[in-house]
This record gives structure tokens, C-alpha cells and sequence, in this order.
């Protein structure tokens, strides 16, 4: 703001021609030094209106070219023609003298104090001009006369404005009266609405002689400018900036602390011949002499100002993080990160903790990394040769180029990520926050859609308490005042005292971001009512969620941390670094100093009761093993509902039934807590929300290494344990109501001691393996005199087997066959010829013992060892369990845990009930030449015109075979091949599939179609030759059944079965090849 002397024609003059002598001359106003620093408004303004300036002499702000030599203005004046605009008025444009643009989009600014008097706003506004910057006053006591009529006008219009205050400091204690005033000025008149910062008007002023009495050094002007912003900035007042001349800017102003606060600069001609060091807004003031419609007492400073928004991340410094892995979690919605996808391109994800959303940060000197993806290992790089608004990132490797390099630049909320090749920044496309939205780099624009937090991968263990040490004592630990439970509690540092309200949990929030709840009041601490100012406060506030309320860990190695603030991207920080005990903590700027770092030392809290609990209980069961948990009741397990694999799913009581939803997986952590994982679904026990209510339900969740997930078992002897959450002590897994019906809802409740709260772990056991008996068909008998039975002599598949009194009928037949590879033994029903097994093949005891319904042993369930019990008698024992026979109440044989009193001692007799397959394998064996292999027809007799067919010529599974009249079609052509034992299968020329046995069914009446060959005897036969010329063909599933035709018929579509009558089953094998005997 160029003075003017109201009066002096001669200093007017001198200040247009910018002579040393009279530009800008200021008085020093009267001796207000009997004024404290602190004075109220009330006694500033008073003091003003009684030692008002001398009116000959009454100036406003001074010159743009102070100190320069006159020459060198001159020349440079008339070098080219004057700045000017361009554009639209929507979108103006302005060019210096040499046509080179300035600010695009621009704004036209003016600035106003007393000396343009009084002001026709209504035609300002309609002049063009798009805001304007008010004077209030100057020096520490001087109010500007027209400052309250201009701010009323400019409100009542909508017009922009901002403020400024002409400053008379000669030293840090006249700044710090200087900022109590502007402080003052703000909070009377509510300036909390404006649209361009309040300006520190900095020149150089004379006193009433002529004489400068202003500094002169850039070391004073440092004191003077901190003294004022630091002011001001503990009022939470941060919109302030710094207006001066060129000449007065480059010389006085050039300090590191200063010159990046000096925004608006004037210089009087055709180019202003400075560079900013500000980030964001800048203005040049290129004339004093406008004239402007509606401002008639005298002319205008006019000024150009860039676009509100605009911010040039270049000058903002540089933010320093130790080269490691971290998370670039998102400002504008802190849940989710930056993430590489499966297609090597960057997007926004929500925060799942995974290898593509960490990047390891290399320092590249000059204050820039690279940005490697953990996941690929390459690095971040610009796209193509050129930098521009929507240029895509992607991943390449690694190179010495500027465009795998970026600047990490501190904001003043967050950090901006700005790309080395120029005034670019990663910025979420429209600004999305949507899973998917693509990541690229763009102008800077000031939005939170450019600006990140980063935060450690490394992890904080949560729902464990901490003390939270300061760096700058360790004896001063983050404290609640008062150790208050209420809502905006100060957060503070003080004196350990080991109390509730000096111990923290973190609650994780997303990737490397956590609530961080005091132990004592249960509530988190956040940047109160979501502040994003240096010096805002930091209290403890109801859980809301908010992004106020979550903070990033930072980790600056050797356990030291920093807590960065969601919503502000602002540290945790004692102001001043100020170590004493009650000191108020607030948020400010990153900077890495001990004022903002801290130790976490684990608190003596209930949670060291549960780790040594889980530590003394740890082994109890073995890892990686699947086990059914059941109740005291016998057969009833741990069940995850309809064996949903959903997350929230209930954890109920049912019958066991062998499905993955009632098996169990058990992993031990370091401290020996148990995760207890769900083999069919993979998601874990939890505990639902994570309550400590007694009756909260127990669910299943994907896991997520809460303490609501994890357990510890203790052992309560008799074979049972109980399972204790680690939410805290005496909390166990309970059936509620002692209820053990199937649906019986499981939940946690307080330890009682009662069966409901007990629980037995079972899993297959250990079986001795060997060849303790040879294969034999025997009668089995207990030590009570029964025998083996199959209940009411059934043929039926899962009849169940029962101890009997002995009848001499074949229903108490059983043949043992020794399998040498598996080392155990199969065991088969003489009357059905079916096999036995356990049910379901469980692991819990009691399974029910049946007879199967394949042809042969299909699983491990099916094979049983035989051990030796003493006094000539044996144990048989369940493969798949581990678990021996017994007999129940009723006499139905089961499986029971060893040692359980009904486990069955028993001896073997010889049977006259032939039914082992080395019997049959015998009679395959030498029945091998009695057919060769090659094609045939297969006839009920010699001369019959009907054959073997497979109906409709199907090539599917389960087609069925019957007798058709002879067509010579592939579909009545069988490839005889045998085995090497012996064995025959027949395979159809047209479908490739061969004869079997439906369902493996060994009984009279079974159907005959066609399957894929699997090898079963269900496909084997044994081709008897008769004397006639005719074959018996017997199925290997057991002797006494023959393939044959339903009824003995021999028509078109008769049903061909398995018969058990000898007579009628005879066949004719007719070979389509002549060398073939027929």
C-alpha cells in the first residue's frame, strides 16, 4: 500500500517516482509503550482515539521500491507496456508488460483503508473487482475510521474479503501487541468468514522527522514475524500472511521462517521481478494509481491474486519419514489406502492390511524417496514423458529417473505426494473415495482428495493397555485430566501414577489407523470438535467414529512412535516442547521433534492375569489337528448353524454328524491364547462385538486377531476342559441354560463350575497297525457270550451291527480281511456281503457301527486294526477315530473313547460262512483262461436273436443295459479284458463305459447300467464256462449272484439285473472276430 501525504504535493510526487527520500514515509504514533502486551481492546482503542497521529502527516502503507536504485526502476519501467487482464470476467486472466501470464484463473483485488473514504460498494461491486482486502488498523492502537461501515458493506453484498493490519513492530514484544489487537479485532467482530488471509503489512516507517526508524535486518524481522504468527496461532487463528514491497521482501524478509509467509509482494512496473516461497494463494500489487467507479477521494492499489484454491506444493517443506513400510492411508476417507491392484494400477481400497496396500519408502536424497509396492516390488513412476493433470501412475522398475521420484510435502492438513517432475501431486480421481477409484497424479487443488497420512505397518497390539511415554521425559506419561470419565476431558501429559487414567487400548480402525481408548472412562481421545489447526485441543469424547477420533502410527524406530490425527494429518504434540507435568497436549504439524514421539510401555493390567493363565495352559492340544468340541452329553457338539460359511453365523449345540461345520482347528499364539478355527467355513470362534456381557452370543467372523477371538483351554480333569475368553478373567464358553438339545445356543458367561461350562475335545486317535490275525471268516464273541449280529439278518445297507446270542445263521458270519498296504483290516457281513463301518466315520465316540453299501472299503472309516487285549482276546479299533467298539445299553455296537467300560474284549472261531475276497480271487484266478479277451455279443443262449444293449445307444453314466434284438450297433459290442487277477469287465464299443453293479449293491434284483470305469468290484466279473458252451457270469461284489435278465425274459427291453438264480442266468459270448473262439 503505497503512503500518500494528504497534503504534500512534493512527497506525492516523490513517491511516484519512488525516490529514496520520501516513499512511503510513516510516523512513528505516539509512545503507546505504557500499554501492556495484553491490553483489552476497550484500552487500545482508547489510547488511540487520545493520541491520534498528526493529520500533516498522516500516512498509510509505504513503498513497493524502498532502497532501489532510481535508475535501474526507471529503465525497467519504460522497458515494456503495463500488465493487463485478459480473459472473461468468469474467467479472468492477467499478464505482466512482457505478455506472460501471471495468475490464470486471476482474481482482481483491491485494498482499502480510511484514505479512500467512503466507499459506493454497490458500484465496487459492479466495477469487476472480486474481493478486497480491508485495513482494520495500524501500530497497536489505531483503528481504521472507515474499517466498520466497509465490513458491514462488504458482508451485505457477498463481496470476498480479507484483512490487513499496517505493523509498527521494531521488536518481538511490539508483534506480540500487534497480534493481541488483530486477536482482539477477529473475536468483536466474528471475523471467521473470510476468503482471503489477514496480511501483516511490513515496510519501512519514519518517524515525524523523516527519519527510518523501522528494522533493518532480516534477524529482526525473523523475531517480529514469528512473535506475531505464534501469537496469533495459540488464539487458533492460522490465516495469516505477509504483504510488502519487492525490494523490502528480498532484503529484510529473506529469512527461511519468514520468506515463505510473505504472500502478496507490490512492485510498481511492467513485471514483478521476485519469485514467491509461499505454497498456496499469491498477489501481486502492480499499481497505486487505479481509478476506480464508486471510490472518488482518492485512487486505488489494484492487485491480481491467483485463483483461492491454488497451491504450489514445491514450496512447502519437505516432510522427513524413515526409509521402511508403510501405509498411504487416504485424508478424505481414513478406512481406506492407496493400493496396487491385480492389474499393477493404483487405486483407493478399503483397508484390509494386505502386502498391496504397503510401499517401502527409499530415501533418493534432496528430500525425495521412491515408492517401491511391497507386493511387486517395483516403484511408483509417473507415466510417459510428460507431466500432466490426470497422468497415470504405474509401477516399473527400477530406474534413475525423476519420475519414480516424489516429494512427501507437509499441508496443513496431511501430506500432499508431490511428484518430482514439477507442481504435481497423486490425487483420487474426482475425488472419489469409492473402492476402485483410480489414483493419478493432478494439479495441486487443495482438496482432501490430495492429501494422505502415512502410517507404519508395523502394528500396536490392541485390546492390550498401555502407558504412553513422552520422548521428552519419560516420567511424564499421556494423562486424563482429572482422571475424569466425561466428554471433552483434557488429554495432558503428567507425572506416572500407574492409575486407570494413564493406560490406553488401541482399537484398530484400518491399515496402521486406530482409536486410542482411555482404559479408565472407556472413551477415546480425539482432535476436539474435529479441529485441523496448530494448537488445537486434544480431549477424550464418546465413541463417534469420526476421522477425528482415529490416528496412524508412525514408527520412528527403537519403539518410538508418533500419532498422526485422521481428519487433520496434525501429530499429537506438547506445545513448546514444554516438558512439565499438566502441560495441555494439542495437535500441530509434523515435525518429527521429541515434543511429538512417544514410548509404549505395557500397563499391569487384567489382561497379564489372561497371558499367564494362557501361557500355563498352553499344549493342552495339538496344533493343525481337527477335533469335534463336545458337551458333557455324549454325541452333541459344537455346531456352526446350517453350516453357514458366513461371518456372523451362530455357534450352536447339534448331534454330531462329522460335517466340517462341527470340526475344529486349534492355533496358539505367542502367549499361548487359542484361535479355534471352523474347518468349514475358515472363519474363527468370537465373541460378538467383542461384549464382556455376561449371555453375549458366540459367533464365527473372519479373523482379525482380536482379543475377541481369542481363548485359552484349561484342563478340569475327567477327560474335560473349559474354554475361557480373553476379554477378560472368568469368562467362559457356556450352553446356555445347560441346554444340550440340538439348537441349544452357545454364549459366554461368568465361570459357575457346571457341566453347561464344560467341555470334552475329541480327535482321531492313534491305531496300531499290523497284521495281528490272518484273513478269516469267524464268528466274533464278546466276553459275555454274544456275537457279532447283523441286526434281523438284513441285507439292507446301514443296518446296524449288535452283540446277539449265537443262532449258527449266516447274519453272524464276518470275514476279516488283512489289507497289506494300509496295514489293516476290512471287515464283511457273510450274509450281505457289505462292509462295516463307523458312522459317518466320527471322530466322537459313539458313532454307530453299520454295514455300508459300497462293494469294498471306500474310506478310513472302513478299516478297522486289531489289537491284542490279553488272554487270547483282541480289540477292534475304528481307523478314522482311533476309537475301539463297545456295545451301548441296547447292544448296538458304537465306538467309545479308550478305557470307556463298554469297550469290547473279543475272540474269533472259524465260520463255515465263506465270504473273504482271496476266496473269490482264487476262483477269478482259475477261471482266467475259460474266455480270452476280445469283442463279443452277449446272448441268453447260443441261437437267441435278443443281446446285451445299451438302451438308446446313451453314452452316459447309468445308462441302462438290457436285451434288444441283435442290430450288430456298437452299442451291443462288448470288449472283454480281464485283470490281473483274474477279474472280467465287460466295455461297451459305443460308450467306452462298462458294465455295473447300481450302487454297488451285492443283492438279487440290483440294476445293471453302464459307468465310467473306477476299478470297483461293482465292474469285475468272474465268467464261468459250463459244459454246454454257456458262461455263468458272477459278480465279483459276492458269489451266488449272476448277471441275468428280470424274469428269465428274453425280449426287447427286458431289464437286465443281478440274479441269484443259478439256472437261469446262463450266457452266450458270440465273438464278432474270427480269431476269438466263441
Amino acid at each position: 500500500m503505497v503512503m500518500r501525504k494528504k497534503t504534500c504535493l512534493a512527497s506525492s510526487l516523490l513517491v511516484a517516482l519512488g525516490l529514496l527520500c520520501g516513499l512511503g514515509a510513516t510516523p512513528v504514533f505516539a509512545d503507546d509503550a505504557s500499554l501492556p502486551v495484553d491490553a483489552s481492546l476497550e484500552e487500545r482503542l482508547a489510547y488511540g482515539e487520545a493520541h491520534p497521529a498528526d493529520d500533516s502527516n498522516d500516512y498509510t502503507a509505504g513503498s513497493s521500491m524502498e532502497g532501489e536504485p532510481l535508475a535501474a526502476a526507471l529503465d525497467d519501467r519504460s522497458a515494456s507496456g503495463s500488465p493487463y487482464w485478459g480473459g472473461t470476467n468468469a474467467s479472468k486472466v492477467f499478464y505482466n508488460g512482457y505478455g506472460e501470464v501471471f495468475a490464470s484463473p486471476a482474481l482482481k483485488v483491491i485494498d482499502v483503508s480510511e484514505w479512500q473514504g467512503s466507499i459506493d460498494w454497490n458500484k465496487v461491486q459492479n466495477s469487476g473487482v472480486d474481493a478486497v482486502i480491508l485495513r482494520f488498523g495500524y501500530s497497536t492502537t489505531h483503528f481504521d475510521k472507515q474499517f466498520v461501515r466497509n465490513l458491514s458493506e462488504v458482508r451485505r453484498l457477498g463481496i470476498p474479503f480479507g484483512l490487513y493490519i499496517f505493523s509498527t513492530a521494531q521488536n518481538s514484544n511490539d508483534a506480540t501487541s500487534e497480534a493481541y489487537f488483530t486477536q482482539q479485532i477477529v473475536s468483536k467482530y466474528g471475523l471467521y468468514d473470510l476468503s482471503l488471509p489477514i496480511f501483516y503489512d511490513l515496510e519501512s516507517f519514519y518517524d515525524s522527522k523523516g527519519n527510518a526508524i523501522s528494522p533493518n535486518s532480516a534477524s529482526a524481522y525473523e523475531d517480529i514475524v514469528n512473535a506475531y504468527f505464534n501469537t496469533l496461532s495459540g488464539f487458533g487463528i492460522n490465516n495469516v500472511s505477509i504483504y510488502s514491497g519487492r525490494w523490502y521482501a528480498d532484503t529484510y524478509l529473506k529469512a527461511a521462517s519468514v520468506r515463505p509467509r510473505v504472500s502478496w509482494i507490490a512492485e510498481y512496473g511492467p513485471k514483478l521481478r521476485t519469485s514467491f516461497g509461499c505454497a498456496g494463494q499469491y498477489g501481486w500489487q502492480y499499481t497505486s494509481s487505479e481509478r476506480l467507479d464508486g471510490i472518488t477521494a482518492n485512487t486505488v492499489d489494484m492487485n491480481a491474486f491467483s485463483s483461492a484454491d491454488f497451491v504450489n506444493v514445491v514450496n512447502l517443506p519437505d516432510h522427513a519419514l524413515a526409509d521402511g513400510a508403510y501405509y498411504i492411508d487416504s485424508i478424505a476417507k481414513d478406512s481406506s489406502s492407496v493400493t496396487v491392484g491385480n492389474d499393477g494400477q493404483l487405486s483407493l481400497f478399503h483397508a484390509q492390511g494386505s502386502s498391496n496396500q504397503r510401499f517401502i519408502l527409499e530415501s533418493a536424497g534432496s528430500g525425495a524417496y521412491r515408492i517401491k509396492s511391497e507386493s511387486t516390488g517395483q516403484y511408483l513412476s509417473v507415466e510417459g514423458d510428460k507431466a500432466q493433470s490426470g497422468s497415470s501412475v504405474i509401477q516399473a522398475a527400477y530406474a534413475q529417473d525423476n519420475r519414480q521420484l516424489w516429494h512427501i510435502r507437509v499441508a496443513d492438513s496431511g501430506f500432499y505426494i508431490q511428484s518430482a517432475l514439477g507442481n504435481w501431486v497423486l490425487d483420487l480421481s474426482n475425488g472419489g473415495t469409492a473402492d476402485g477409484t483410480s489414483v493419478r497424479i493432478w494439479a495441486p487443488n487443495k482438496s482432501n482428495a490430495q492429501r494422505f497420512t502415512f502410517a507404519s505397518s508395523s502394528t500396536v497390539e490392541t485390546d492390550k493397555a498401555f502407558v504412553i511415554k513422552s520422548a521428552l521425559n519419560p516420567q511424564l506419561v499421556m494423562d486424563i485430566n482429572g482422571g475424569s470419565s466425561d466428554d471433552r476431558a483434557r488429554l495432558q501429559i503428567y507425572t506416572a501414577n500407574n492409575s486407570q487414567a494413564q493406560m490406553f487400548t488401541f482399537k484398530h480402525f484400518g491399515n496402521g489407523l486406530y482409536e486410542i481408548v482411555n482404559v479408565n472412562s472407556g472413551k477415546p481421545f480425539e482432535a476436539q470438535g474435529g479441529s485441523v489447526s496448530n494448537g488445537g485441543a486434544i480431549s477424550q469424547y464418546s465413541s463417534n467414529g469420526t476421522s477425528a477420533q482415529h490416528w496412524s502410527v508412525i514408527d520412528c524406530g527403537n519403539g518410538v512412535y508418533s500419532f498422526i490425527n485422521s481428519k487433520s494429518g496434525k501429530a499429537i504434540d506438547v506445545p513448546g516442547a514444554n516438558g512439565v507435568s499438566g502441560s495441555a497436549l494439542q495437535i500441530y504439524t509434523y515435525n518429527g521433534s521429541d515434543a511429538q514421539k512417544w514410548t509404549l510401555a505395557s500397563a499391569r493390567t487384567v489382561r497379564q492375569e489372561l497371558d499367564d493363565l494362557a501361557a500355563s495352559s498352553r499344549g493342552l492340544v495339538r496344533e493343525n489337528v481337527e477335533y469335534a468340541i463336545g458337551s458333557i452329553s455324549e454325541r452333541q457338539v459344537l455346531d456352526i448353524s446350517s453350516g453357514s460359511t458366513k461371518s456372523g453365523a451362530n455357534l450352536q449345540v447339534y448331534a454330531s454328524n462329522a460335517t466340517p461345520a462341527q470340526r475344529w482347528t486349534f492355533t496358539y499364539d505367542k502367549n499361548g491364547y487359542v484361535t479355534i478355527t471352523n474347518v468349514g467355513s475358515g472363519k474363527v470362534l468370537d465373541v460378538s462385538n467383542g461384549s464382556k456381557k455376561a449371555g453375549a452370543n458366540v459367533q464365527q467372523y473372519a479373523p482379525n486377531g482380536s482379543w475377541a477371538q481369542k481363548w485359552i483351554l484349561v484342563d478340569c480333569g475327567n477327560s474335560s476342559v473349559k474354554i475361557c475368553s480373553a476379554r477378560k478373567t472368568g469368562f467362559v464358553l457356556d450352553l446356555a441354560g445347560g441346554a444340550t438339545s440340538n439348537g441349544a445356543n452357545a454364549q459366554v458367561y461368568d465361570d459357575n463350575g457346571t457341566d453347561a461350562q464344560r467341555f470334552r475335545l475329541y480327535t482321531a486317535g492313534d491305531v496300531s497297525k499290523g497284521q495281528i490275525i490272518d484273513s478269516q471268516s469267524a464268528i466274533v464273541t464278546a466276553s459275555d457270550g454274544r456275537v457279532f449280529d447283523v441286526t434281523s439278518g438284513s441285507m439292507d445297507c446301514g443296518a446296524a451291527i449288535q452283540l446277539y446270542s449265537p443262532n449258527g445263521t449266516i447274519a453272524q458270519g464276518f470275514g476279516f480281511e488283512y489289507d497289506a498296504d494300509k496295514c489293516l483290516y476290512a471287515i464283511k457281513s457273510a450274509k450281505s456281503y457289505r462292509y462295516l463301518y463307523a458312522q459317518d466315520g466320527d471322530i466322537v465316540p459313539g458313532a454307530a457301527v453299520r454295514q455300508g453299501g459300497s462293494a469294498s472299503p471306500s474310506s478310513s472309516n472302513y478299516y478297522w486294526a486289531i489289537e491284542d487285549a490279553g488272554n487270547s482276546s483282541y480289540r477292534i479299533v475304528n481307523a478314522a477315530s482311533g476309537c475301539p467298539l463297545g456295545a451301548n445299553s441296547s447292544g448296538k455296537l458304537v465306538t467309545v473313547s479308550r478305557g470307556d467300560a463298554r469297550e469290547l474284549s473279543v475272540v474269533f472261531t472259524p465260520s463255515g460262512f465263506q465270504c473273504l475276497r482271496s476266496e473269490q480271487d482264487g476262483e477269478a484266478k482259475a477261471r482266467v483262461s475259460d474266455l480270452a479277451d476280445g469283442e463279443y455279443l452277449v446272448s441268453p443262449s447260443k441261437n437267441h436273436p435278443f443281446v446285451l444293449d445299451v438302451a438308446g445307444g446313451s453314452k452316459g453314466n447309468s445308462a441302462n443295459i438290457q436285451l434288444y434284438r441283435s442290430n450288430m450297433s456298437n452299442a451291443q459290442r462288448w470288449v472283454v479284458s480281464h485283470d490281473d487277477k483274474g477279474y472280467v469287465t465287460f466295455t461297451n464299443v459305443g460308450s467306452h463305459k462298462v458294465i455295473d453293479v447300481a450302487g454297488g449293491n451285492a443283492s438279487a434284483g440290483t440294476n445293471i447300467a453302464q459307468y465310467a470305469s473306477n476299478g470297483t468290484y461293482a465292474q469285475k466279473w468272474i465268467a464261468a464256462k459250463q459244459s454246454n458252451g454257456t458262461y455263468l457270469i458272477e459278480s465279483a461284489l459276492r458269489p451266488g449272484l449272476y448277471l441275468g435278465s428280470r424274469g428269465s425274459g428274453a425280449s426287447n427291453g427286458v431289464n437286465v439285473e443281478l440274479s441269484s438264480n443259478e439256472g437261469a442266468s446262463h450266457f452266450a459270448l458270440l465273438s464278432t472276430s474270427s480269431s476269438v473262439a466263441k
